[in-house]
């Protein structure tokens, strides 16, 4: 890939995809573990787009009986999944106090790392990891309490469903054998210029903020994949938000909204 002129090109995606041979259900592991409590089997897909996580655990039409659940799973991609504790303060119907969330977390993890495929015996989970370990920054919050890595060939579903009349079914068990694809984490990074070293989306900031000749922000985690200089810090902190001309009109901006909230991005 040649360089347009005096234009740098990047092509970046955030993740790979790929098939997997076998997946793993969190929700029914939860199930069997006494941690959830199903109060049906069958739901109806949204059909604005919605995710089947979503759709499982919605309050109202989903299969959950909250008032017994303690931790529950709506976010799967690929090798990892999110385990939440039902906390009270956290959720409408939660069920844990907060003081003891830290410690249900805690055995939960160690518990996951124990599944293993009941035909090959060999195991399902290679690492589960507190979301503090992980993330940082003010929002670290809103992430799941666990974060899940199955082993490689292995897939996580919220919940493996069939298709019924008028909706889905979850099915029964925890592993699943077949052919599913999914996420991958490693993805695609193609530019005009050279790089070196292990990518990571979280280099594509500061990357573009090196080519277009601006200070990179003291808080990115990423690492300048460019071959130019740019500092570190100072400019970025300056920019107001409020000062950036949005090049969407109201109406453009609400449908932005509302497909990123169909996809389960916000």
């Amino acid at each position: 890939l040649d360089t347009i002129g005096d234009t740098a090109v990047i092509v970046c995606s955030d993740h790979g995809f790929g098939p997997f041979a076998r997946s793993f259900s969190v929700m029914q592991w939860l199930e069997e573990q006494g941690y959830l409590k199903l109060r049906d089997r069958f739901f109806r897909s949204g059909d604005a787009g919605g995710l089947p996580g979503i759709d499982i655990v919605d309050i109202e039409n989903g299969v959950v009986e909250w008032a017994q659940t303690q931790a529950f799973c709506r976010d799967a991609v690929g090798a990892y999944a999110g385990v939440r504790i039902n906390a009270k303060g956290t959720y409408a119907s939660g069920v844990v106090a907060m003081r003891d969330a830290w410690a249900l977390a805690d055995e939960i993890r160690a518990k996951l790392l124990d599944p293993r495929d009941p035909e090959g015996r060999d195991q399902i989970i290679s690492h589960v990891w507190r979301r503090e370990e992980l993330f940082h920054g003010r929002y670290v919050h809103e992430f799941p309490e666990l974060i899940v890595e199955t082993v490689p060939g292995t897939v996580n579903y919220v919940g493996k469903r069939k298709p019924v009349a008028g909706g889905f079914e979850l099915e029964q068990g925890v592993v699943h054998r077949g052919t599913f694809g999914g996420h991958w984490r490693d993805g695609v990074w193609i530019s005009s210029f050279p790089v070196q070293g292990d990518l990571g989306i979280q280099d594509l900031a500061p990357t573009i903020y090196a080519l277009l000749g601006v200070a990179i922000p003291s808080d990115v985690d990423g690492v300048n994949r460019a071959p130019v200089h740019a500092t570190i810090g100072q400019s970025g902190d300056d920019v107001n938000e409020s000062d950036v001309e949005s090049p969407y009109s109201p109406e453009e901006e609400e449908i932005v909204r509302q497909r990123l909230e169909a996809l389960g991005y916000l």
